[in-house]
């Protein structure tokens, strides 16, 4: 109760069957999914730690080794049983004959552990009620842990609260509120020792993440990689823009060159655009083709020619069109597959 909220009413409900464990990639128990009023019209779903998981499996491993047949239809909580093989002519209350312990009697056991740990005193004379409840005490722990890492209205859709007009507006996935719930897990953790395991598994599942990213990271990159370097086979002389997102990275489909063959190709410049006038194509491809196809020509003079171009391209003011994959503090890489003199 104290790491899903529900309502003492649920126990009701709640068979071995609505309790499914959630694992990561290493087989380790992360939370477990719990339908509650399964069968209902108010069924919802909502989660528990690994710790209160692992109490309920030890729980049930605890009822098999006394004879109970566990199946998926059991109730996850049943009466006592007797211990011993001594048989008064009853089937009730032997652990072969399992009954369903309603919710009533849950809330009593509850109230009689309290005042038998000294947690509740009796109440004064004038007095009608508690400080805190009891049963309704766990949801309400619960939703104040839950609310310190989580989105407010995902704690309201694991305690089965009606988020009226919202739900039109924000229907996040299972495996998104369970995400979020995962970032509560070590605030509804119960004992020191399970919530310094549970810091342990999160910092393990951090860890996996960040080296899944690198893996990736690096794998984009080496298809960066080869694609630049087939690019750049196909090239005599290739220009290559900067990225609008980052300067230092090259546009891998915002460039201009001249192949092998002498064709000249351009791609995310304004020649390419379909609404450019005629003369602006004409122009751009004719000074393009006449400043990439040069013979020879002085480093120095190169470079102040390659910057009077870039200009006439893109910042010109007469010809009213602004390139997006250039501006006045971005420099355009250079490419050659032959040395300039």
């Amino acid at each position: 109760m104290a790491s899903s909220g529900i309502r003492i009413g649920a126990w009701d409900y709640l068979k071995w069957k609505h309790v499914t464990s959630i694992q990561n990639e290493k087989g380790q128990v992360i939370a477990a999914k719990i339908i509650v009023y399964g069968g209902d019209v108010e069924e919802y779903y909502s989660f528990i730690t690994p710790e209160a998981y692992n109490c309920l499996r030890e729980w049930m491993d605890f009822r098999t080794s006394y004879g109970e047949k566990i199946t998926e239809d059991s109730w996850l909580m049943r009466d006592l049983w007797q211990i011993t093989n001594s048989d008064y002519g009853k089937k009730t209350g032997l652990a072969e004959y399992p009954k369903k312990l309603k919710s009533s009697g849950i809330k009593s056991i509850i109230e009689r552990a309290l005042r038998e740990q000294g947690l509740r005193k009796p109440l004064p004379p004038g007095r009608r009620r508690h400080e805190w409840k009891g049963a309704h005490g766990f949801r309400k722990f619960y939703k104040t842990c839950a609310e310190q890492v989580m989105k407010p209205i995902n704690v309201e859709i694991t305690m089965g609260h009606n988020i009226g007009l919202s739900a039109s507006y924000y229907r996040p996935t299972e495996k998104e509120v369970m995400e979020d719930y995962l970032k509560a897990v070590e605030f509804l953790t119960i004992n020191d020792s399970n919530r310094l395991q549970e810091k342990i598994v999160s910092l393990e599942y951090k860890q996996d993440e960040i080296s899944l990213m690198k893996l990736e990271h690096q794998r984009e990159m080496k298809e960066m990689r080869e694609e630049m370097q087939s690019l750049l086979s196909r090239y005599k002389f290739i220009i290559l823009l900067p990225l609008e997102a980052d300067e230092r990275l090259e546009a891998l489909k915002h460039y201009f060159g001249i192949t092998y063959d002498g064709n000249l190709v351009m791609r995310g410049i304004e020649t390419r655009r379909h609404d450019a006038p005629k003369f602006i194509k004409d122009f751009q491809t004719e000074l393009l083709y006449t400043y990439l196809t040069v013979k020879r020509l002085k480093r120095g003079v190169f470079k102040s020619l390659f910057e009077f171009i870039m200009h006439l391209l893109f910042l010109y003011p007469s010809l009213q069109y602004c390139s997006q994959t250039a501006s006045p503090d971005k420099t355009a890489r250079v490419r050659e597959s032959q040395s300039m003199n």
